[in-house]
């Protein structure tokens, strides 16, 4: 959120939803009471973060970061990054914020 704030834009955060598979469409079902509220309360954007983890003995996740403009629902962007899983919180972090900053440079 920090990434979004220091460019500028003014955001605001969402429950997080556990899902027991990963989602078949762009925009899962489970985020549309929380879009909603955005698009009330007059967000332009919507961001959706989905984090898979690809098994406790691989290390590895992969995060898929999608951007939808909350008038039309029109994804705008979606970057994926996909690493080995952090060591610790504070790599976890860091490497969030380097991926969010490549959608933030995307609003404008």
């Amino acid at each position: 959120m920090d990434v979004f704030f220091d460019a500028g834009h003014i955001v605001s955060n969402a429950r997080m939803i556990h899902l027991d598979r990963k989602p078949a469409e762009n925009f899962p079902g489970e985020a549309q009471r929380d879009y909603e509220e955005a698009r009330e309360n007059g967000m332009d954007f919507f961001l959706i973060a989905i984090i898979e983890q690809k098994g406790e003995s691989s290390g590895t996740q992969t995060v898929r970061l999608r951007l939808f403009k909350t008038n039309t629902r029109e994804l705008i962007k979606e970057q994926v990054y996909s690493d080995n899983k952090p060591r610790n919180a504070k790599e976890e972090n860091e490497s969030i914020k380097k991926t969010i900053s490549l959608l933030a440079a995307q609003i404008k």
